[in-house]
């Protein structure tokens, strides 16, 4: 009899052993948090170098600050909308236009692609912009359009923050700007490296 029950008790211990094996797990994969889609915000310092120029004017290089807003669209794909100041001087006097501080400011549209996803994920940047000359105190001399393409990366600190560095060619047609309707473009390479935050 005590036989019989330890016997049962086994097969009763097996059968079920049975169909624990045979049921499914299945393992739900978070998404990547580095590229969701989401909207994001951020800042940097830029240095601006003046590459070349058309004009009677010559302008120093510069510096100022770039502040955006983004939305990332796809895994690979980001839109970003920005607002750039570029601080600058005049190194000649000209005439007809004296002032020697300068601005160069941008709105700009840039899309960025991303051919890697990780922590830290290189990106290429280009799109059109519309550029603005006026003085440090914002008066408006002139403006015109212009584009802009390069790359960088973004480090990501964690799922809401990132390190951003970033350089960039920058070409921009000024039209009128001066009391003699000078024209002249700008070739400029813009060098940035700020913080995003990732919401």
């Amino acid at each position: 009899m005590k036989r019989s029950a330890v016997l049962l008790s086994l097969v009763f211990l097996t059968g079920f052993g049975g169909v624990a094996a045979a049921q499914t797990v299945y393992v739900v994969r978070e998404a990547n948090p580095f590229a969701r889609r989401h909207v994001y915000l951020g800042a940097e310092a830029v240095g601006s170098v003046i590459v070349s120029q058309t004009g009677p004017e010559v302008f120093s290089h510069g510096a100022g600050v770039n502040v955006y807003v983004g939305f990332r669209l796809h895994k690979r794909l980001a839109a970003e909308a920005a607002w750039s100041p570029i601080f600058h001087q005049r190194s000649t006097d000209v005439a007809s236009f004296t002032d020697q501080h300068l601005a160069m400011q941008s709105a700009t549209l840039d899309f960025k692609l991303f051919p890697l996803l990780g922590r830290v994920q290189p990106f290429v940047t280009f799109g059109p912009g519309a550029y603005f000359l006026t003085q440090w105190t914002m008066q408006y001399y002139g403006g015109g359009v212009g584009f802009q393409a390069g790359g960088g990366l973004d480090i990501w600190l964690g799922r809401h923050s990132a390190l951003s560095i970033k350089a960039q060619y920058r070409g921009a047609g000024i039209f009128d700007y001066d009391p003699i309707g000078t024209t002249s473009y700008f070739s400029m390479i813009a060098f940035s490296g700020g913080f995003t935050g990732h919401f």
